[in-house]
């Protein structure tokens, strides 16, 4: 099964046959040794929503307040981002 890989993310077919996925989430851990590890944020989510999560978790990371327009120009600019690394494939 392939393993579709971001910055900040990892997609994993739940089997080989599915369209579904699992989610992973890149955070940072603190402590006496940080460092970054991923985690699970959601499992059999279908591709769109799996990406829509993928761009919620990115606007969190650089936001701690916004407005709604910022808010959906940010989206909107990250899904960009993505759909350029997609084609860029």
């Amino acid at each position: 099964m392939a393993i579709i890989q971001g910055d900040f993310f990892q997609l994993i077919p739940v089997n080989e046959h599915s369209l579904k996925f699992d989610l992973k989430l890149l955070y940072k851990v603190g402590g006496k040794n940080p460092r970054e590890e991923y985690k699970d944020a959601g499992y059999g989510l279908s591709l769109e929503t799996a990406i829509k999560k993928c761009i919620q978790y990115a606007i969190n990371q650089k936001f701690e307040v916004l407005s709604l327009k910022e808010y959906l120009d940010e989206f909107k600019n990250i899904q960009n981002e993505l759909e350029l690394q997609l084609n860029s494939l």
